[in-house]
């Protein structure tokens, strides 16, 4: 409970109840086909979590993250993400393409939740941005290119819109 009261909850903390509920369903279904009187008695002290579990079913996909049409806010919130995240990769994928020759890898990285670039120490001038990181031997920066930050501050807004929506379903 403090967990969901601070927000720091996923569909992961929900299998335990699942599976809980799933296996009590199934034992009552094994009652339900009982024929003496003590079973069928026992049958009826037991809770029924089909409610719970056709819920779950609604929420949760079957690799256990929360669908998509969990909610339609949900589905619109991630429809803006997946379009903004394919606007940034385009933008980058045109600053590989134009400042090849001052990255050390021609690849787009996360940095803090931030999309960048792997540019060469020596050449940091060169990609102008914001630094997030440094690589281990320190030859490699890793710069959030200045095209993209408003980009990447719009996915930011976004994935907050996401988790509180998440928080809403799971709460709710």
């Amino acid at each position: 409970l403090a967990t969901i009261e601070s927000g720091a909850f996923g569909p992961e903390d929900f299998r335990p109840v699942l599976s809980v509920a799933r296996a009590a369903e199934a034992v009552s279904r094994a009652l339900d086909r009982a024929e003496t009187p003590l079973l069928s008695q026992r049958r009826e002290t037991l809770p029924r979590f089909e409610a719970l579990l056709a819920q779950a079913q609604r929420l949760f996909a079957a690799d256990g993250t929360i669908r998509d049409d969990a909610s339609p806010e949900l589905s619109a919130i991630r429809s803006r993400l997946r379009r903004r995240r394919g606007e940034v990769s385009r933008s980058l994928e045109k600053i590989l393409d134009t400042r090849r020759e001052y990255l050390g890898d021609a690849v787009v990285v996360l940095r803090n939740d931030r999309y960048c670039l792997p540019v060469l120490a020596s050449s940091r001038a060169r990609v102008p941005g914001m630094v997030h990181d440094r690589s281990g031997s320190g030859q490699t920066v890793f710069v959030e290119p200045m095209e993209v930050i408003e980009a990447n501050n719009d996915l930011a807004m976004l994935a907050g819109e996401e988790r509180r929506e998440v928080e809403r379903l799971l709460t709710g």
